[in-house]
């Protein structure tokens, strides 16, 4: 018997916890702020929601009708969510996002189908942080098949061995690198820096192993 007083009182407390939640949702509805989800968590959410998320750009596809597609991954690359965008006041995403950048997406949530799809306008897509600031050589490699074929910008130190060995592009801490093919470019002064990268990275179906086609390759800004 001497438990059930315990037991009333967390329960009073659980109650009162879950009433603080409640009026705090519906005080942010209120003020017009939308809750931030992590990605992984979206198929939870009810279906007509406004939410906001935030994920690394894997595919983009532009329709004949204007509107986009795009396909977000978190930062460890574990879920996606399907983007629509339709145009708004503010440009598209194509014309200022490229593979790899770090979005914030903000719209209305859809888990009729996996996986979720949100459906936002121009005017609620923003670029966090470019590809270059996110993407590395390990996430690259680890992740590759949400990567292989797309055009990526990407920052490392350029390891060239002008005997033959080839060139690698390596992470700031060395924790992954891959092989760069650099036709017609003037590298040589380049040996040792930190660059950015630009290029397509595919899988060299010769030697199974990755690599990036470099169209440019220059210092790293900062």
């Amino acid at each position: 018997m001497s438990d059930v007083p315990w037991l009333l009182k967390n329960t009073r407390v659980v109650a009162s916890l879950l009433a603080l939640s409640l009026a705090s949702l519906i005080v942010l509805g209120s003020m017009g702020v939308n809750p931030t989800v992590p990605i992984s968590r979206l198929p939870t959410v009810e279906s007509g929601i406004v939410v906001s998320v935030f994920g690394i750009l894997t595919d983009l596809w532009i329709h004949d009708s204007g509107t986009e597609s795009l396909v977000v991954t978190d930062s460890e690359c574990e879920a996606v969510v399907r983007v629509v965008c339709s145009c708004g006041i503010l440009p598209m995403p194509s014309e200022y996002s490229s593979i790899g950048d770090e979005l914030r997406v903000t719209g209305e949530i859809s888990n009729d189908h996996l996986p979720p799809t949100i459906f936002a306008i121009s005017n609620d897509i923003h670029l966090e942080q470019s590809s270059e600031k996110i993407l590395t050589m390990a996430l690259l490699a680890s992740h590759w098949q949400l990567f292989e074929g797309d055009f990526v910008d990407v920052e490392g130190v350029l390891v060239a061995d002008f005997f033959g060995a080839g060139i690698r592009l390596v992470d700031r801490d060395g924790g992954g690198s891959v092989r760069v093919t650099c036709k017609n470019l003037d590298i040589a002064h380049l040996n040792g820096k930190l660059v950015k990268v630009s290029g397509t990275f595919k899988l060299d179906s010769s030697t199974m192993a990755f690599l990036i086609e470099a169209r440019d390759i220059r210092i790293a800004a900062g």
